[in-house]
């Protein structure tokens, strides 16, 4: 499905796909982005600004500010590496020009490929590991440092292994730990065990106080996947798999992660389809999920009004919410 000629659409360059797209340029392979605002006037005029541990420099990008500017051919594949929230909008964008092109699906969660496939007729599914983060605009930092990044990819509606292959073999060339495997849905439910602390880190002031509460919502989370039958990677499995490290950029650490970030840059955290989905599972199931349920709460809350939440606080609202109907608080957004 994808060769050395094959033209890449990025669609979404922030912390992940910003990362891909200069990876994939900084090694030779046709990519092209697609980017909004102020980040897509950055890019035009200097370039991406795009740190790592071993370098910084700026990165010459083809970009469009809308996918609908681009005249799509069936050499090209699109990747899709917007929020989660942005998917729907996105395929069917594409779906306008070209509903049968290979799309490959990188959101967190394990609805954005199943949102695309309402859209699209061949999609892809995809697990990405990379430690990057995107707070402004034209800048993309990588703190990934033995590789820029790791992918398991695999086929979702319509694709088939060849095709994962070839897209795997598309961002290998570019130096990721990239795969390919019949069935990539475990890795997703792995990687969202890791992001089922995103919401603590993004709305707790005392993080470091809070292992307990981490635990506790990554052990929600295999209990309902057992309850459901749902094969997956652990999060020591992922992590390990993923064979990421990671280093410093001028010195200092990453500052945050996806849901952090999105609370930093005034957008909205996409804690609704982390801990929600196992909020999800766990009314389905039977599973009581007051960690997850509670999260789900808190992060809505601290975003509206602005606050930050001890650990203290959580746990006397955990609490509390145990003295209360089960789950009452989360949210449905998925379409």
């Amino acid at each position: 499905m994808t060769s050395k000629n094959t033209r890449l659409i990025m669609v979404g360059v922030g912390a992940v796909g910003g990362s891909l797209a200069a990876e994939l340029a900084l090694a030779g392979l046709d990519v092209i982005v697609v980017a909004r605002g102020d980040h897509y006037q950055r890019i035009q005029e200097r370039g991406l600004h795009y740190l790592t541990p071993h370098r910084e420099q700026s990165v010459s990008l083809t970009s469009v500010e809308n996918i609908c500017d681009l005249t799509l051919t069936e050499d090209d594949a699109v990747v899709l590496a917007t929020k989660i929230a942005d998917v729907a909008q996105a395929a069917e964008e594409i779906a306008k020009l070209n509903a049968t092109l290979p799309v490959l699906c990188l959101q967190n969660g394990v609805a954005g490929e199943h949102i695309a496939a309402q859209h699209l007729e061949q999609v892809y599914a995809g697990m990405v590991y990379i430690s990057s983060t995107y707070l402004e605009a034209g800048r993309v930092e990588n703190y990934s440092s033995n590789a820029p990044g790791a992918l398991c990819i695999g086929p979702h509606k319509n694709g088939t292994k060849q095709g994962a292959e070839g897209l795997a073999e598309t961002f290998a060339r570019a130096g990721f730990n990239a795969t390919a495997c019949d069935d990539v849905m475990p890795w997703k439910y792995g990687k969202l065990l890791t992001n089922l602390t995103n919401a603590l880190e993004a709305c707790c002031s005392d993080i470091e106080n809070t292992e307990d509460l981490n635990a506790a919502a990554i052990a929600e989370g295999e209990t309902c996947y057992r309850a459901a039958g749902i094969t997956y990677l652990t999060a020591d499995e992922l992590v390990e798999d993923a064979a990421i490290e990671t280093g410093t950029i001028a010195g200092k650490h990453r500052p945050g992660g996806s849901m952090w970030q999105s609370v930093a840059r005034g957008r909205p955290p996409e804690v609704d389809y982390l801990n929600g989905e196992i909020a999800r599972l766990g009314r389905a199931h039977g599973v009581p999920t007051p960690i997850n349920s509670m999260l789900v709460a808190v992060m809505h809350q601290s975003v509206r009004d602005g606050i930050l939440w001890t650990s203290a606080g959580l746990r006397a609202r955990m609490k509390l919410a145990e003295r209360l109907p089960p789950q009452g608080e989360v949210h449905d957004r998925r379409v």
